[in-house]
């Protein structure tokens, strides 16, 4: 199945409009990657490839749509395949910083911890509650269970990414 215009279009993709400079009263020039794009004026109309238009905005549409659909037609999507792996790596990456809160985390615990042995010595600094510790234990759990599930989603999605047969050919 061919990628057409269209289906590029839903994906975001288009091309640039042409720039258009006056060249002399008798041409308009504008430059792309493909080359220089003219159209010309004589007999009284405005021409683009040879066809003439009645005026120089239609000589314009003409040679925008040609240069769209040239610039479209080198184009190509990338495999329904390929967007699931990239969408799955992003999951991937926000659960890694969710591992990340973890760590820091535990680390406000143990610092708390310290500070609480300090403070009360080593047998009393269990015999009192830390709010900020319980806090700490809380947020840890919402974590685990935000990466978990951010893990489980990306794993779904690379499950179920299609095969390079089942993707439309592209």
């Amino acid at each position: 199945m061919t990628v057409t215009a269209e289906d590029l279009a839903k994906r975001g993709v288009r091309a640039r409009p042409l720039q258009w400079v006056s060249g002399d009263y008798m041409q308009m020039r504008a430059y792309s990657p493909l080359g220089e794009v003219v159209i010309t004026r004589f007999g009284g109309r405005w021409h683009y490839q040879g066809i003439p238009f009645p005026d120089m905005p239609a000589a314009q549409a003409a040679a925008e749509a040609d240069h769209a659909a040239r610039i479209l037609a080198a184009l190509e999507c990338a495999p329904d395949a390929l967007v699931a792996e990239a969408e799955a790596r992003g999951m991937e990456r926000a659960a890694a910083l969710h591992d990340a809160e973890i760590v820091k985390l535990e680390a406000q615990i143990e610092e708390n911890n310290a500070y609480l042995r300090r403070r009360h010595g080593e047998a009393g600094a269990y015999a009192h509650a830390s709010e900020a510790n319980d806090y700490c234990r809380t947020q840890i759990t919402v974590h685990r269970v935000s990466a978990a599930d951010i893990r489980a989603e990306a794993a779904s999605l690379r499950a179920a990414k299609p095969t390079p047969d089942s993707d439309g050919g592209r």
